[in-house]
């Protein structure tokens, strides 16, 4: 396929999909449009959490403390000070980095398992602060009003508009001269810092961003749920979740957390009533895709469609 027909099917796909998405809240019921609210928010912290594994080596299991940051930041500044909505959440997503640039300060510089177990640990700790604040609810958490008054599509569209956003995000941080530096983070850090890599400042950098953009993450899905609450926030649930997605769909690429998102949104609805059962399944179809198809979910279409209409799939 030529540059130029590659081109226009990516146009073309994106005019669908614009159109489908645009429209869905019009013809689904209430329960889909739950639904898809759902998928956008893991969508959206997916990107973030498939895009630091996949390409940096950045394995955080503590993704939900910029969750919680976000969730509680926008509940202190919109239901009890009573600052506008909108600033609020931007705000959410600043909490979100500037936790991210703590922690990327304190611990970026380890590798593999001990970041992983640091990440967790900073989750932990403002979990227990934040289960121990009197004044947003301690353990019994807090209400957020303004989600009342919020019609579902008006969030539907929000949530929407950030799924695109981390999409947008990574696509650029593919796109740009920092992509290089990344893929050769990738490929080899310690090669990479022999070249002239700065590669703290580019894996802190993408730290933040990821923590603005989960921040926000926690936001939206604060107005979904309308209750704040530690264990909601901070638990470890997000944790298992992100990393469920992007290795069902297909950990590093763009797809990947969205197909990973829609079965991962599927499978817990389905079992809600049977949250055990639930975790057992995930755990059995991660260690099935795994070993049948390691690049996941959205690596065997892409590898189909590759070899079957020769489209190019850059992600």
């Amino acid at each position: 396929m030529s540059h130029t027909n590659n081109k226009l099917y990516i146009g073309l796909t994106l005019l669908m999909s614009l159109l489908i998405l645009g429209t869905f809240p019009s013809y689904s019921g209430p329960f889909l449009t739950m639904c898809a609210i759902q998928v956008f928010i893991y969508v959206a912290a997916a990107q973030m959490w498939s895009f630091l594994a996949g390409h940096l080596g950045v394995i955080s299991l503590g993704q939900q403390a910029f969750i919680g940051m976000g969730m509680y930041t926008l509940a202190i500044l919109n239901e009890i000070y009573k600052w506008p909505l909108s600033v609020s959440m931007i705000l959410s997503g600043l909490a979100g980095a500037v936790i991210a640039a703590v922690v990327s300060l304190s611990f970026l510089r380890l590798r593999g398992f001990y970041f992983a177990v640091a990440t967790i640990l900073v989750a932990e700790t403002l979990s227990n602060l934040f289960r121990n604040w009197t004044f947003v609810g301690a353990s019994t958490g807090m209400r957020l009003s303004v989600g009342y008054e919020i019609p579902v599509n008006v969030i539907y569209y929000v949530a929407c508009a950030l799924s695109a956003l981390s999409i947008l995000t990574v696509y650029c941080f593919h796109s740009s001269k920092l992509g290089f530096a990344i893929r050769a983070i990738g490929c080899d850090e310690d090669a990479a810092s022999e070249i002239g890599v700065n590669t703290f400042a580019c894996k802190a950098y993408c730290f933040i961003v990821s923590g603005f953009i989960t921040g926000l993450t926690g936001a939206v899905f604060t107005l979904q749920t309308m209750f704040v609450h530690p264990q909601a926030g901070f638990g470890f649930e997000w944790g298992l979740a992100l990393v469920f997605i992007s290795v069902i769909g297909g950990m590093g690429t763009i797809m990947g957390p969205v197909i990973g998102s829609i079965i991962y949104v599927t499978l817990r609805n389905i079992l809600s009533g049977y949250m055990g059962l639930s975790l057992l399944l995930q755990g059995a179809l991660c260690i099935a895709i795994l070993t049948v198809a390691p690049e996941g979910v959205w690596g065997l279409i892409s590898k189909y469609v590759r070899k079957r209409f020769k489209i190019p799939f850059f992600i």
